[in-house]
């Protein structure tokens, strides 16, 4: 006679079947166009734009994380949509269906929602523009925030993003191995300046906040063992700006919309609302 285990649903796996729900409703119902750039060193970038029924200049440019493609921000897009964004979701140089040999951890990436930027704006001169990314995808959000950007990107929502690819790496090295940061990140470093031409200490979302323009809503889950929570707390006091933060209790790694759910969004919408002159956020 065989055990049967009986499963109880925990509150997660409701919530990820609701967003399972929500995102292949508002894939039924939305109408992709692909686009291209060409990026600074050549590569052919791909994105997905989809659009909102009503006429707005609002856009979000959702980011994506690690070894993943714009797909992993699907369980997003029907939340910034219904806010009435129009939303951009590119691939990430090496990542889906873009060129690319080498992943940048968010640094070269910068770069490349620059010109991302510039590319809504030039379909859309009043455009207000907002970067959302998670893990990888934050941190690339942050790195950008550094940059001179135009006027019409006016917030960065980032979740469960690194403070810097080095700690990042180094943080990997200690959980997965128990080895130390020296001798390899030094190494690891200068063979990441062979081929990509930046040391790995450049790629500091700490040091691109610490010139920021921009507010910053900062979300993070006390349970994450990829990212630890205290990189978000450095991140945080580095950031001259508006800030928030959202501490989301039990979430594991970009975990925190599942864990939070409502409050999650109701978060994003009064950040912006108080952060920026966005209006009519539904």
């Amino acid at each position: 006679m065989s055990a049967e285990h009986n499963v109880i649903p925990t509150a997660d796996d409701e919530a990820e079947k609701n967003l399972q729900n929500t995102k292949e409703n508002w894939l039924n119902e939305t109408i992709e166009k692909k686009v291209y750039i060409t990026s600074h060193d050549g590569l052919k970038l791909v994105g997905f734009q989809y659009f909102t029924e009503s006429l707005s200049n609002h856009w979000a440019i959702l980011i994506h994380g690690f070894d993943s493609q714009h797909q992993e921000m699907f369980d997003k897009a029907p939340f910034f949509q219904a806010l009435g964004f129009n939303l951009l979701l590119p691939d990430a140089r090496a990542h889906g269906e873009s060129d690319g040999k080498y992943i940048g951890f968010g640094w070269p990436e910068r770069e490349d929602i620059k010109q991302w930027i510039d590319f809504i704006l030039s379909q859309d001169t009043d455009a207000e523009i907002i970067l959302y990314g998670v893990s990888m995808g934050g941190a690339t959000a942050m790195m950008t925030a550094g940059e001179k950007l135009p006027k019409q990107v006016v917030a960065v929502i980032e979740d469960c993003g690194y403070s810097s690819v080095a700690e990042e790496l180094a943080y990997q090295l200690k959980q997965l191995f128990n080895l130390p940061a020296f001798p390899l990140i030094p190494t690891v470093s200068i063979i990441n300046y062979f081929h990509q031409g930046w040391w790995l200490r450049e790629a500091s979302s700490t040091k691109q906040l610490a010139k920021t323009r921009l507010p910053v809503l900062f979300i993070h889950g006390t349970e994450d063992r990829f990212v630890p929570f205290e990189m978000m707390q450095e991140n945080y006091l580095a950031t001259p700006t508006a800030k928030r933060v959202l501490t989301v209790e039990g979430a594991q790694h970009a975990k925190a919309g599942v864990t939070a759910g409502s409050v999650y969004w109701e978060t994003v919408k009064e950040f912006l609302t108080e952060n920026t002159d966005m209006k009519n956020l539904d």
